[in-house]
């Protein structure tokens, strides 16, 4: 029999868990994919209103980077 904690589900839970955004989290990077290049707007339009969330319900200073080919590196500030 397969140990429980060994399950996909599990694992992908207990990540979750680890890296979870909570009352004491000083320090946070927040990412999000641009796949469909077509979609320009509606990305940036989500980078925006991802930023505006985080300023209003958690009080945190926002730096938004896009990493492309032509930027492939950022520095984080901690």
């Amino acid at each position: 029999m397969e140990q429980f904690s060994s399950n996909p589900v599990i694992s992908v839970w207990w990540e979750a868990e680890r890296t979870m955004l909570t009352e004491n989290t000083r320090n946070a990077f927040l990412c999000m994919e641009w796949i469909d290049e077509s979609r320009s707007d509606e990305f940036h339009t989500s980078q925006k209103e991802l930023s505006e969330l985080v300023s209003q319900h958690l009080g945190g200073t926002v730096r938004m980077e896009v990493l492309d080919i032509h930027h492939r590196e950022m520095t984080l500030l901690g």
